[in-house]
């Protein structure tokens, strides 16, 4: 057996050696790779690390000659040369010395011009982006290193540059006027102060920090960019086969660029009450479409329930969501919802960031459902705040400080508190913003702004057949206009410790003087002196103030506080409209409650009252309402402030101080909210820092 092994491989053995085979110096010459030469010069230097180059003098029109590759065309970038044939191409840039570069392991050639800078070149780096001959990425991302990391424009004219290149998903870049990063002037962004104009702003966008980055119809291929540095535009041209244009319709109609929105699509349409609407290449508009103006939504079509009109439909293709405007409608046709941290209904997330009328998805177009009556829905979270307007923008605001809210636990009215803590006075003031209440959750509301009612409501939420008429009691008695301009009030007989009920109030703790009123586990204690007062409600202000019935009644029964500068006590002092006196004139007024305060009698001889005082302010005590001569001046008193926050008033007369009747701002005064107590006994004027 083991001969018979033996034989057969011998057998084996011999074939193989069989003079058939060719010898080792017979066999086929395998093909070494040679240098590419361009324009009889070899690219032999190393101008950067794995490219090999060469500084040539290349004319414009020249056609230049290549070796050492087979086919040309799958190498040169098609902005500086025009392909002749196989081994042939003519060069377009201008006469110049140039560094022609190749990098053998990708086999692409760049050109460009070192040391130029603008105006006469331009330069360009960003990252996802590549050789338009390679069709995919070619740049390792950000960096100034390397031909494949920087492209030399093209130069077309004076100030218009071109390339044409590769860009994939998540591209960015920016121009640059030397090669090199540099600061200030260098580079050419798509921020505001550069004034860049992207002339197809759905395929590339710009970011926050200035790049070009992709917009919300880029499609990755190769593109022909042109900057014209003349008028300031950006154009990006498609150079693929492979890109496919896209387009929207609505009733057959392809939508385009509308002027009040570049970056969105939109298209004009005449609307009538229960007309089918038609969308194509949309996907689904099940969660596009804003279910106020449209019902019987499927995935392409939808049944209008607006009012009829000529409106502005526009996309946004980012989001994918659709906004229905008409923007010559005005109240009492039309009415705005705007504000921040609300959204699209369909979106189930925020999508308005800050206050503007810029964009179709900044503010809302409301529907009108009945005279006065018009309904807009909001995905709200819990910092949400908005306002309505009769017109866009700005105009005819419509506040929570005109408008009252329901339900309260899920609807509030916004108010700014002045911190101490950061320089402000302790006090607020009430916005005019609709925001959260107290129970409330993010989610999508249907809100309802009924202007017969005085209600702004999310009408899901509450039974609208239980509200009744705008309407505010105290201890039973309605308010009704009173003889100031503005305030509602009521006179009721009240005892000192009695319970006071509000009914129609939201914001009591935010409304009432603390020296008349004190909340006790939610219920408002009376604490001045029993008798007969008027309680004064001014609704646009959302201020309550007390005053004694009897004005003519006159100290020691009573006391008031007339002047310029003060107010309430729980205002923040930020705003003329709640201060005391005529500011432009400096005149001193008994016009409103807020011009005068009267004090609580708290014993003989004793007056206390809480002001908001600011800087420069002056007031008096007055034993009688309107009686200018019956005063208590602080030259009547000794002034107790801790650190000399307040003194007597004055004013310099020439290089003199000369002091005044009045109380005034002390060396340290900080403004603030004082408790001031007057007490005849002592003949002292306390003031005290809340």
């Amino acid at each position: 057996m083991k001969y018979y092994i033996y034989t057969v491989l011998l057998l084996l053995l011999t074939a193989s050696c069989s003079d058939d085979v060719q010898k080792w110096d017979q066999w086929p010459e395998w093909k070494l790779a040679s240098p590419l030469s361009v324009g009889g010069q070899v690219l032999d230097e190393e101008i950067y690390s794995n490219f090999q180059g060469k500084k040539l003098h290349l004319e414009k029109g020249q056609e230049v000659e290549f070796s050492g590759i087979d086919e040309i065309e799958s190498i040169l970038s098609p902005d500086y040369f025009e392909y002749v044939s196989e081994n042939k191409a003519r060069f377009k840039g201008e006469t110049a010395d140039y560094s022609v570069l190749y990098d053998p392991a990708n086999e692409l050639l760049y050109i460009e011009k070192a040391g130029a800078t603008y105006p006469d070149g331009l330069w360009f780096c960003g990252a996802n982006w590549g050789h338009p001959q390679a069709r995919l990425v070619t740049t390792s991302g950000w960096s100034m290193d390397g031909p494949n990391n920087v492209l030399y424009c093209y130069k077309s004219a004076d100030n218009v540059f071109q390339l044409t290149l590769y860009l994939a998903n998540n591209f960015s870049f920016k121009f640059f006027k030397h090669r090199g990063w540099g600061e200030g002037d260098n580079e050419i962004t798509t921020l505001p102060e550069d004034n860049i104009t992207l002339t197809t702003p759905f395929l590339v966008a710009g970011k926050t920090g200035g790049d070009f980055i992709p917009g919300p119809l880029f499609q990755p291929g190769v593109y022909l960019i042109t900057l014209d540095l003349n008028n300031n535009t950006c154009a990006f041209e498609a150079k693929d086969e492979n890109i496919q244009e896209q387009s929207f319709l609505v009733n057959g109609q392809e939508m385009g660029i509308l002027e009040e929105a570049s970056s969105f699509l939109g298209i004009a349409l005449e609307l009538h009450k229960g007309d089918e609407v038609t969308f194509s290449n949309f996907g689904d508009v099940r969660k596009m479409l804003q279910p106020d103006f449209f019902e019987n939504i499927t995935k392409d079509k939808a049944t209008f329930i607006g009012v009829d009109g000529n409106y502005k439909l526009y996309y946004d293709p980012i989001n994918k969501l659709t906004y229905l405007e008409n923007r010559s409608v005005n109240y009492p046709d039309g009415l705005w919802v705007c504000g921040s941290s609300f959204g699209h209904p369909q979106a189930g997330r925020v999508t308005v960031g800050a206050w503007t009328f810029n964009l179709p998805s900044d503010a809302f177009q409301c529907v009108k459902v009945a005279d006065n009556i018009f309904e807009t829905t909001l995905y709200l979270v819990k910092d949400f705040q908005f306002k309505f307007y009769k017109q866009r923008p700005w105009g005819g605001e419509l506040a929570s400080t005109i408008v009252n809210t329901q339900p309260v636990n899920l609807l509030g009215k916004g108010w700014y508190y002045s911190d101490p803590a950061t320089g402000g006075t302790g006090g607020g003031h009430f916005t005019g913003d609709f925001v959260a209440g107290p129970d409330f959750t993010p989610g999508v509301y249907r809100v309802r702004i009924d202007l017969n009612k005085n209600l702004c409501m999310f009408i899901d939420k509450v039974d609208e057949g239980q509200l009744g008429p705008e309407s505010y009691k105290i201890n039973g008695t309605e308010l009704t206009q009173s003889d100031y301009p503005d305030y509602l009030g009521v006179e009721l007989n009240l005892i000192k410790g009695q319970v006071v009920d509000f009914d129609g109030f939201s914001y009591l703790d935010y409304m009432l003087q603390p020296e008349y009123f004190t909340n006790e586990n939610g219920q408002y204690k009376f604490n001045a002196q029993d008798g007969k007062y008027k309680i004064l409600y001014n609704k646009v202000r959302e201020m309550i103030f007390v005053e004694i019935a009897d004005v003519s009644m006159a100290y020691p029964n009573a006391l008031w506080v007339c002047g310029l500068n003060f107010g309430h006590p729980k205002i923040s002092g930020n705003l003329d409209v709640d201060i005391a006196g005529n500011l432009s004139s400096g005149g001193w007024l008994w016009d409103t409650p807020k011009d005068a305060i009267c004090c609580v009698k708290t014993s003989d001889g004793v007056f206390e009252t809480n002001l908001l005082l600011r800087k420069d302010f002056m007031f008096k005590f007055f034993k009688k309402r309107s009686a200018w001569n019956e005063v208590i001046t602080s030259f009547d008193v000794t002034i107790v402030s801790e650190g000399d926050l307040i003194a007597r008033g004055g004013y310099w007369d020439g290089d003199q101080w000369k002091e005044t009747e009045n109380f005034g701002p002390g060396n340290n005064f900080r403004a603030g909210i004082y408790h001031v107590k007057l007490d005849m006994n002592t003949n002292t004027c306390t003031f005290t820092k809340r």
